[in-house]
């Protein structure tokens, strides 16, 4: 699949083809023998990877001069096995409405991205947008000061990842508000069925919102509309006017972005995955995506196949599951087998559940519609389970991080 805004691509190209201050693009497109790329020679650009611009020094391919860079964001550092740094710059409008159409005004900001490095930006799209809201930031470490925050600012809608949002349910419930929130507005984790059920439930009067951004890019530039919203899907539209370009390339998402002229991206090849949706009766312009994957949401090992999607639907419903935060380490085991060992936090009095979840969950982990982790037990694929109650998962990240795989 491939989308094209013809003027802002061309745009997008002349300004980092003729750039004086970073050659990155230009140094590409020669080796590729286009030293002058046109829209029509866009699908024969090589792509851009997240390990070419970890790389090359920031200055390098820094595209304006250094008094316009405006802050830096930078990536954990766990995908590329070092931090990605980015540069921003001034952009004059993100086309993003916070609100995703529906009657909120004052959202509570507990998604790290907004709190750490865009909260300034954030605020630049709230303020801009057809229906403005005021966001109140407040502290992800500190969930039950940012409950007290919500309650005595009226908050009536959460950005926030998945596990965040879950984590913090309980402490809305301490400060009787989880039916304040009209709106979840979730990103950077994959909202799988299970989770999104258990949030439903936590937070009764939301509407649950899946929206897509990244360090890389700096904005949410995918988005659903109300119909989206309303029929609970992790379905997208493109914000059309921030982006020059979205393919879809072996399934995986591929962008060109140019609002942020201190690092625009072409044909940045993301490591997320989408499939093409079904054209939305909304009306707004541009292709409708559907979310697939992460890399890290799947695991494969000795011809098993492990997803994330399945862990988070067995762990909501073992009834023996202290907290909805777990890691699942796979670990060499005896011979070619492997082991699972699963972290699952909870504090000294739920140690004694343990046992119970080693115990009930083969039998309902399905590898597929014929086979369980029992039969890969059986088989020897597996060579044992075990379950641990942790304070903290031991791999932690700012994204949850629900399987680590020391098997090479």
């Amino acid at each position: 699949m491939q989308w094209v805004n013809r003027a802002a691509l061309q745009t997008l190209l002349d300004f980092v083809v003729d750039s004086p201050h970073s050659s990155l693009y230009r140094d590409k497109y020669t080796r590729a023998g286009l030293a002058e790329p046109a829209v029509d020679d866009f699908s024969k650009l090589p792509t851009l990877s997240r390990r070419e611009l970890v790389d090359l020094p920031v200055a390098k391919r820094t595209f304006v001069p250094s008094g316009e860079v405006r802050f830096v964001a930078f990536t954990s550092g766990t995908s590329a096995r070092a931090p990605l740094i980015v540069p921003f710059s001034d952009v004059e409008n993100y086309f993003f409405e916070p609100s995703l159409g529906l009657p909120v005004l004052r959202p509570l900001i507990i998604y790290p991205p907004l709190n750490k490095n865009f909260g300034a930006s954030f605020i630049q799209q709230c303020r801009q947008a057809k229906a403005p809201v005021s966001p109140m930031f407040a502290d992800f470490q500190n969930l039950a000061n940012s409950a007290l925050l919500a309650r005595e600012m009226q908050c009536d809608s959460l950005y926030a990842t998945p596990t965040i949002a879950s984590l913090f349910a309980g402490q809305a419930r301490a400060q009787g508000i989880e039916r304040n929130f009209k709106l979840l507005a979730l990103s950077s984790e994959t909202l799988t069925a299970a989770r999104r059920a258990e949030l439903g439930r936590a937070y009764p009067g939301a509407k649950i919102a899946n929206l897509y951004a990244s360090s890389e890019i700096g904005q949410f530039v995918m988005a659903p509309c109300p119909r989206m919203i309303e029929r609970g899907v992790s379905e997208f539209h493109i914000i059309a006017d921030a982006l020059a370009a979205v393919e879809i390339i072996d399934g995986e998402l591929v962008v060109s972005y140019g609002q942020n002229r201190a690092m625009p991206l072409v044909r940045y090849r993301t490591g997320d995955f989408f499939e093409e949706g079904e054209p939305c009766a909304c009306g707004l312009p541009g292709p409708t995506l559907r979310w697939s994957h992460r890399d890290a949401d799947r695991v494969r090992i000795n011809g098993l196949e492990f997803t994330v999607e399945e862990a988070d639907r067995v762990m909501g419903e073992l009834p023996h599951m202290p907290a909805p935060d777990y890691q699942i380490h796979f670990e060499p085991g005896e011979g070619a087998a492997v082991m699972m060992r699963i972290e699952i936090v909870g504090g000294p009095e739920t140690h004694a559940q343990a046992a119970g979840i080693a115990r009930d969950l083969p039998a309902r982990w399905r590898l597929s519609s014929t086979a369980t982790l029992r039969d890969a037990l059986d088989r020897g694929l597996l060579s044992g389970i075990s379950v641990e109650i942790v304070p903290v998962v031991s791999d932690r990240t700012a994204k949850a991080k629900r399987f680590v795989t020391h098997v090479r």
